[in-house]
């Protein structure tokens, strides 16, 4: 299940602003990216 693409823009931009030295190595296949992904899909509820 993939995030909209409006939502995948605020949370790339939203992470980066925090954490811009660990976004750098985080990519969209990357496991981690998965999981954040799955987890923020649960949490708002998007199909």
């Amino acid at each position: 299940m993939d995030l909209p693409a409006e939502l995948q823009v605020l949370f790339f931009r939203t992470l980066s602003a925090r954490w811009p030295d660990e976004m750098g190595l985080l990519t969209e296949n990357s496991p981690v990216f998965n999981r954040i992904s799955d987890k923020l899909i649960d949490l708002i509820g998007a199909d």
